[in-house]
């Protein structure tokens, strides 16, 4: 998902689930054979499952073929009750072994089969109870089987059934639910029978896929056919909450349309269906052919127009080319600048360039410690990961298409999605596409956009008149910090006349110069005002942002005296901050940056004792709670967060941390009701000369 609410928790999807197991306890039994190259000689699973939500238990039987071959490993949670499991009609008994924290059960095979080995199996899974009280960040990293009244989420990565490791797969599940309840995976729908004593719902892999994510929950369903050229079909469908019919249509006609507008613009949709799925948690899942979408979410009017859109494309990039995740994750980039960045672009220049802005802005909040290069990105665990996996991997696409053109880029993707659907694909693969289709070498780009960590910082040394010159030019000195970057600078300069002349330097060293012609007299430059370069932004571009204090790992908390507030406001903090709580009078650190939480009577004290500016006038309306980010002269950042009472402070804890690009908010009844963003201004080089 993307925007600025959206839960932003996207993704661990199966595949990606799956490196994640040890830490929830296994049963692991090792059988033999050899993962092939074709769809047909993958292993085939096949499963029964019935679902009781109140009971929380899940009861699975079933059987998997598996090709001939020489060694492989079968996963499946430890919890697992198993009734029995035999292979090719004989029983196999486990030894216990201990691999570190880890308690693992092993089934041994050592007899090499030339032929197809059928395993069978039944057992019973309990599942952990649903907690809807979690956050946004605790259900980033879920991997649990969960089940409760509300909805039911059994990942792939819980591995709920026995799980052939290192291998795509093919299934046929058959799933089994009460009366009132329904349940999908991914996949087409084969036959669905809705009787008043349960629903029975049969679906088919339609091809190899990383895993099997099992959905359910209290649902109703809406559904529309969507038709495409060639003769092609999609079932696009939503499993909404009884709260959520309302909003139902609305899904599937946006889902639909970003389907055809995808299938057009990159190729031809390889899912048989799609479903929008609402989830009892604050979350936004994408699966392959499956958004699963928190129910608070799916509510607010502009996930439709935006987030939904990211999640579709995902079954083009990460879940239609999937992602070589050892050699980093280039899908979140690739799809947050096609569908996010795409609508901006489509809403205006004004909306494109702040979202540009926004992106830097995020950068700058980055601590040191967890800037990295995006071919060591794989997911998103915290904010840190979101500035540079998501937006800065966005922002190398951005400038690869300045770069290449519009046409050549997006020839380049038609290529990918043709060569690579449904295989891996890493950034080595993404490289010669966009090679291919320009017939240039992009391996310096590459490498210092993708292989390096950090960004360019780059400013201007000075700007003069050319003296002796019979029309006006000036030259124009650049730098930059080491290591060097190779860029062609965009830059602008302001004239007498009132009008502006753009032009670019480039620079591959340290320092660089060009001569630039302009119409009319010089009278100032600025090094990127339209933000098209990714860097470092100077003091003066950035405007103060929650985000600046949520992500630093130095933040110092102050909380007010009030005794009904201090708890709402420690979990708040708690809820907010990157790196955890940790009050000021614990520390020494006079120049940490602060977070300060109090009652609208104790803010402006609290202020004043640490020699802070007084709260801007703007946000005091009608006794509202409200967060806004402010720096000291010495570039301090400070956030306060000021409500009128402990129940209006503790309502600020599931929006209040996905505020973090705002300067300021202000709230009514726990929602954002006004935000925005400080104005700053881009610093001007006067040109000197005659």
């Amino acid at each position: 998902m993307t925007g600025s609410v959206r839960a932003r928790h996207v993704r661990p999807r199966g595949s990606l689930r799956w490196p994640m197991l040890w830490g929830f306890g296994l049963l692991l039994i090792v059988l033999g054979w050899i993962q092939p190259g074709w769809a047909a000689s993958l292993p085939r699973i096949e499963l029964a499952a019935h679902l009781d939500p109140v009971k929380r238990t899940l009861q699975v039987a079933g059987k998997i073929s598996m090709p001939s071959a020489a060694t492989v490993n079968l996963r499946l949670c430890a919890r697992s009750q198993v009734a029995s499991l035999t292979i090719d009609g004989r029983a196999v008994l486990p030894d216990r072994e201990a691999l570190g924290r880890r308690q693992l059960l092993r089934w041994r095979l050592n007899a090499p089969s030339s032929k197809p080995t059928e395993i069978r199996f039944s057992y019973v899974l309990p599942l952990q109870p649903l907690d809807p009280s979690l956050d946004h960040r605790q259900v980033l990293g879920l991997d649990e089987p969960l089940s409760g009244a509300d909805g039911t989420f059994v990942p792939a990565s819980s591995a709920w059934y026995p799980q052939p490791e290192g291998s795509d797969i093919t299934y046929r599940v058959e799933l089994n639910v009460p009366a009132g309840y329904r349940a999908l995976v991914s996949g087409k729908l084969v036959e669905e029978s809705v009787t008043p004593g349960g629903v029975q719902a049969v679906f088919d892999s339609d091809g190899p896929l990383p895993g099997i994510d099992l959905l359910a929950g209290p649902y109703s369903v809406g559904e529309r056919m969507l038709r495409l050229d060639a003769g092609r079909s999609v079932l696009v469908r939503t499993y909404f909450h009884a709260e959520l019919r309302e909003h139902a249509e609305a899904y599937l006609q946006s889902a639909a349309g970003y389907i055809e507008r995808y299938d057009k613009q990159i190729g031809p949709y390889a899912r048989p269906a799609y479903s929008i799925v609402s989830a009892p948690l604050p979350t936004g899942f994408g699966m392959p052919g499956i958004a699963y979408l928190g129910r608070q979410i799916i509510r607010l009017p502009f996930i439709r127009t935006t987030s939904l859109g990211h999640e579709v494309l995902h079954d083009w990039w990460g879940n239609g080319v999937y992602v070589d995740y050892a050699k980093g994750n280039w899908a979140e980039g690739l799809t947050t600048f096609m569908a996010d960045y795409a609508f901006r672009e489509e809403a205006g220049i004004e909306a494109a360039r702040a979202m540009r802005l926004g992106w830097l802005r995020d950068y700058v909040a980055v601590p040191p410690a967890h800037d990295r290069a995006l071919s060591s990105f794989v997911s998103r665990r915290h904010g840190a990961d979101q500035a540079v996996g998501y937006n800065k991997t966005a922002f190398v696409f951005l400038m690869l298409r300045d770069r290449l053109g519009e046409r050549v880029f997006n020839d380049a993707l038609r290529a990918l999605w043709k060569n690579h659907r449904g295989r891996v694909a890493g950034w080595n693969e993404l490289q010669q596409a966009f090679e291919r289709a320009s017939g240039q070498s992009l391996d310096a780009f590459f490498r210092q956009w993708v292989d390096r960590a950090g960004a360019p910082a780059v400013e201007v040394v000075s700007a003069r008149r050319m003296k002796g010159a019979t029309d006006e030019r000036i030259t124009v000195v650049l730098r930059q910090r080491a290591p060097a970057y190779g860029l062609d600078v965009p830059v602008r300069v302001h004239l007498a006349d009132g009008g502006v002349f753009d032009a670019s330097v480039p620079l591959t060293g340290l320092q660089g110069q060009a001569v630039i012609a302009v119409p009319a007299r010089a009278t100032s430059i600025a090094v990127d005002p339209e933000a098209r370069l990714f860097r470092r932004l100077e003091r003066e571009e950035v405007a103060p942002t929650l985000r600046l204090v949520i992500l630093d790992p130095r933040t110092l908390v102050v909380l007010g005296q009030q005794a009904d507030l201090r708890k709402a406001a420690m979990e708040l903090a708690r809820a907010t901050l990157e790196h955890g709580v940790r009050l000021a009078e614990a520390s020494a650190e006079t120049g940490a940056p602060l977070f300060l939480v109090g009652s609208h009577g104790e803010i402006p004290g609290l202020l004043q004792g640490l020699g802070l500016a007084p709260v801007p006038p703007s946000l005091k309306k009608n006794g509202s709670a409200f967060a806004y980010a402010d720096r000291t002269e010495s570039g301090r950042h400070f956030v306060v967060v000021s409500a009128p009472d402990a129940a209006s402070l503790a309502a600020l804890t599931r929006s209040l941390p996905h505020l973090g690009g705002q300067s300021f908010a202000v709230f009514a009844g726990g929602r954002s009701v006004d935000r925005g963003i400080w104005p700053s201004t881009p610093r001007r080089i006067a040109v000197e000369g005659p």
